[in-house]
């Protein structure tokens, strides 16, 4: 049985550690100045995550941090180690994913439409790769979703790679006051197969008459590393890998100024 391999596809902005903010910044914001609230988890992440949304809400208007970059930005939270890969190499996949994203992966089309079509995104690929686009991939084992439909991953032993096609964003993007890593990227995570050469459709998110799950919230959120185990984080959410599956063990409320 051959390995699956994940993919990240789009524009999602990583960043890490902020050194400017400092550890103390947990025990500068008082109860009645505090927004947000642990909806759910009740443990020492989830409260040092609050009291940092909490410390950067307080500067309100001058940060342009949203949730998410208050989040992302803990010191404790790093990057996975990925590997950056020539995109002029990997031309066939990203047709496909730049497909998918599109809603034509599956599509059925006549034989002359169709070429049509492949020229079109050829020509959107090699664009890509012209303007600085990038690609970087991550492999990592055991496989942290498990598949779905024909049972292609059946074992936590095998391995999974995550890969992101994006670019740079501007620096009037990112966020002030947290210092962000040495790529910043906007976007997606799809399951692929080991050799980079295609999608796998037992982890994509939506396929036609079905949504997985697991896979459609990785797809929408971003990958870090803490303390040695990957996590999922969003604007408001953090999730673990817990047995082929994904745990939420975090979610932060906005409670304060609701209409």
């Amino acid at each position: 049985m051959k390995p699956v391999t994940l993919l990240v596809v789009g524009w999602i902005a990583l960043l890490s550690g902020s050194t400017a903010v400092g550890s103390t910044l947990e025990n500068t914001v008082q109860e009645g100045d505090s927004p947000y609230k642990v909806s759910e988890g009740n443990n020492e992440l989830c409260s040092t995550l609050v009291k940092r949304i909490n410390h950067f809400e307080s500067m309100r208007p001058d940060t342009r941090c949203s949730t998410w970059d208050e989040i992302a930005s803990y010191s404790k939270f790093t990057e996975p180690p990925w590997e950056e890969v020539d995109p002029q190499k990997h031309v066939e996949l990203l047709t496909k994913l730049m497909k998918y994203e599109r809603g034509e992966y599956f599509q059925s089309l006549p034989k002359l439409e169709q070429d049509k079509r492949d020229l079109a995104y050829l020509k959107l690929v090699k664009d890509f790769a012209k303007n600085g686009g990038h690609l970087r991939v991550w492999r990592t084992k055991p496989s942290l979703i498990y598949g779905s439909g024909d049972g292609t991953l059946k074992s936590s032993t095998e391995e999974q790679t995550f890969v992101q096609m994006g670019a740079e964003p501007e620096q009037t993007m990112l966020c002030v006051g947290t210092s962000h890593l040495s790529s910043n990227w906007i976007g997606r995570i799809y399951v692929v197969r080991p050799d980079l050469g295609e999608l796998d459709t037992n982890n994509l998110p939506v396929k036609p008459g079905k949504v997985n799950n697991n896979a459609e919230l990785v797809n929408t959120n971003s990958l870090f590393i803490y303390d040695g185990k990957p996590l999922l984080i969003g604007s408001q959410d953090v999730w673990r890998f817990s047995s082929g599956s994904l745990e939420h063990i975090c979610q932060f409320q906005y409670v304060q100024g609701n209409n």
